[in-house]
């Protein structure tokens, strides 16, 4: 057995055994991705997406994945072996409880059975059915034969026919009564209508014939302006007006005045186009390096400093030989994710340890995938950025102590405005 940190569980439930696997991680202080690689080297498979999701959730992992965690972690076979008993104990369980128990338990009254229907009594024979009718037949009354009538005698009169009864006569049809058809109403108002619209146009016409008459008035008399509004015939019946005047060789001279004003002018009120300043359009998406304000160092990856077990981190270090190139992507909700383009491992993404949403803890790349602890904001300031993750938005990225020595990890602080939790990016 290994040491107690890595002692098998005495969880009751699944929700227990998984919360117990992800208190080894972190008691391990490995990643995901270290843990992969430490699987690998012992001959297991453990991949880092798988993993993360087995921790995510309150369901018991498979069996495969118990072991080679638990080996991943720093235990052996016989660890290993313990663990994965736990696990089975508890699924045996889980399988016990969802069966349901059918047996009847001592004390509870067993149900009767139904019993057999009887069988209905037969019924009586068809041939029956004709015997009955003929005696149905029999009992029934003969009908009165008709009497032959007797011959009139002379002292009796013959009898009369009877008379026949008369058809009545079929009522008369109703009248309907006269009433106006919507087609009827139609055509005597159009009818109306053009009625009235001649009569307009033959008064219009006199009057424009009594108007342009020459007037009888002296020659020298000042031309009056006659107005004559003539209706005209279009659906909406506007008017136009016109007016008439006398001949030019009868106009009076116009009055000169000596010192003719010049029109007012006029004012249009016009709109000023401005210039409007461009939108903030925030940091560009692509491969890129990202430098610390308070050393220029850029962000790469290495081993932790200042511990004994260290492992691949996120810190500070010449731009130079920094590696890997960082690439910064934004999300569809405005958030961003840093990309890290490993040549052995592939793209990887940086992630903020446990969840991201404690204080003092460190950035380390792992699989990409779309989660919170995975998604960060950048705020504006003078000098650059600030860099916050998602979940512990309140809290600021920066570097260990505000170190201004190469290799030095970036941690989730409290914001304290210093230039060592700003970012420049390009």
């Amino acid at each position: 057995m290994e040491s107690h940190h890595l002692r098998p569980p005495e969880a009751e439930d699944a929700a227990e055994f998984v919360a117990a696997m992800r208190a080894l991680r972190v008691r391990s202080g490995y990643s995901f991705r270290v843990l992969e690689r430490r699987a690998a080297n012992l001959g297991e498979v453990l991949p880092t997406s798988t993993l993360n999701s087995a921790l995510s959730r309150s369901t018991l992992p498979r069996e495969q994945i118990v072991v080679a965690f638990v080996r991943a972690c720093g235990g052996d076979e016989e660890t290993a072996a313990a663990w994965a008993r736990v696990r089975a104990d508890l699924a045996a369980a889980e399988l016990d409880a969802a069966i349901p128990d059918t047996e009847p338990k001592p004390g509870e009254p067993v149900a009767a059975e139904p019993e057999p229907e009887q069988p209905a009594e037969p019924a009586e024979p068809a041939a029956a059915e004709p015997e009955k009718a003929a005696a149905a037949k029999l009992e029934q009354p003969k009908a009165a034969e008709p009497e032959e009538p007797k011959a009139a005698g002379p002292e009796q009169p013959a009898a009369a026919e009877p008379e026949r009864p008369v058809a009545p006569e079929p009522p008369p049809a109703p009248v309907a009564p006269a009433v106006s058809t919507p087609a009827v109403v139609r055509r005597s108002r159009a009818v109306a209508v053009v009625s009235g619209v001649a009569a307009v146009v033959l008064a219009a016409v006199l009057v424009a014939v009594l108007t342009n008459s020459p007037p009888s008035a002296a020659p020298n008399a000042a031309p009056t302006p006659t107005t004559t509004t003539t209706p005209t015939t279009t659906a909406e019946m506007t008017t136009s007006t016109t007016t008439s005047t006398a001949p030019a060789e009868n106009l009076a001279p116009a009055p000169q005045h000596p010192n003719p004003q010049p029109p007012a002018p006029t004012t249009v009120p016009t709109t000023e186009n401005r210039p409007q300043p461009p939108p903030n359009r925030g940091p560009r998406d692509g491969i890129q390096r990202i430098r610390l304000g308070h050393t220029g160092l850029c962000v790469g990856e290495g081993q932790e400093a200042f511990t004994t077990k260290p492992r691949i981190v996120l810190g500070q270090y010449d731009c130079a030989t920094a590696t890997p190139p960082t690439e910064l992507e934004r999300l569809p909700d405005g958030s961003f994710r840093i990309k890290l383009h490993n040549i052995q491992y592939g793209v990887g993404c940086a992630t903020v340890d446990y969840e991201g949403t404690d204080v003092g803890v460190l950035l380390a790349g792992d699989t990409c995938a779309d989660r919170a602890d995975q998604k960060f904001t950048l705020e504006p300031v003078a000098a650059g950025y600030r860099l916050h993750s998602v979940p512990g938005a309140r809290y600021c990225i920066g570097v260990y102590g505000g170190s201004r020595q190469a290799g030095v990890q970036l941690i989730q602080d409290p914001c304290d405005g210093g230039a060592h939790q700003i970012f420049q990016l390009g």
